[in-house]
């Protein structure tokens, strides 16, 4: 729901204004809800800062199938109905994660989960929903377009057999989770040579319209710079040469491989020469 100008921009924020949603009556069968449960219809907004739907002051129309509240900003809006936690028993389902159970992987491993709310859609608490690498919990972003909880390994892990768990929880304290044993496998070991290593950086970064990428320490052979987005997925080879000295830099636009610019979050830019891989984070804003 966005509020435009005389100049056709969008206006962030706006003298208060009334907005009515209907309620999904397919959603309302679906559930099997009478009148009761829609007399508990309240709209709520979408804080794109915390990622959550805060909920407004809303009342429901005379026959119960709207819901009307007075609004002052532009964004998403949507009609929940809260149900008591006792009638609750559906937890978020934990449909796809990587790495498997008995799967092998590399020193750099990308975790990630999908999840769906349950049934009654109560919302999917993001403080009690986690990611755990060998017992410890890692500071995992959530995707709320695609629904995706993610870590991308920064670190080398060392070789041999590692654990995942994924725990999802909703608001009403109904969890589910998923345990697996991962193996990782190094093919090669001249990365814990520390004279051997790779350096480069990334700046800016925080990067806007540009990002500088300085390599050094290089050794002969095909070097790829590749980014990432959070899910793992490949968005853009950035550079793929051979015949390069031991130093560098490549400028990246900020594109993804069809020249269209990246929106902002968090992307991973990887770094291959030889058997040699490196990884850090790049943030785009």
């Amino acid at each position: 729901m966005s509020f435009l100008d005389n100049y056709g921009t969008v206006m962030p924020s706006f003298n208060p204004v009334y907005l009515s949603l209907g309620i999904d009556p397919v959603k309302i069968e679906e559930l099997t809800f009478g009148e009761n449960e829609k007399k508990l219809a309240k709209m709520y907004y979408y804080d794109t800062d915390n990622l959550a739907w805060v909920e407004l002051a809303g009342n429901t129309s005379k026959n119960a199938d709207t819901v009307t509240t007075s609004i002052t900003k532009s964004g998403s809006y949507a009609i929940g109905i809260e149900i008591n936690p006792e009638h609750d028993i559906f937890p978020p389902q934990i449909t796809d994660y990587s790495p498997r159970d008995n799967e092998s992987t590399g020193a750099y491993p990308l975790y990630w989960a999908s999840l769906i709310e349950g049934p009654v859609e109560t919302g999917i608490d993001l403080s009690k929903t986690s990611i755990i690498i060998d017992g410890k919990e890692v500071p995992a972003t959530w995707n709320p377009v695609d629904n995706i909880i993610s870590y991308q390994q920064i670190d080398s892990l060392a070789p041999g057999l590692h654990t995942l768990k994924v725990i999802a929880s909703d608001y009403n304290g109904n969890k589910q989770e998923i345990n697996s044993s991962f193996k990782v496998v190094l093919t090669t070991s001249i990365e814990s040579v520390e004279n051997d290593k790779i350096k480069f950086e990334l700046s800016p970064n925080p990067a806007f319209e540009y990002v500088n990428i300085s390599i050094s320490s290089l050794s002969t052979g095909t070097l790829y710079i590749d980014a990432f987005n959070q899910n793992g997925q490949k968005i853009k080879t950035i550079c793929s040469q051979s015949g390069f000295s031991s130093e560098m830099i490549a400028t990246w636009d900020l594109s993804d491989h069809n020249g269209v610019k990246l929106r902002n979050g968090v992307y991973y830019v990887r770094i291959t020469n030889n058997e040699r891989i490196y990884v850090k984070k790049l943030i785009i804003y």
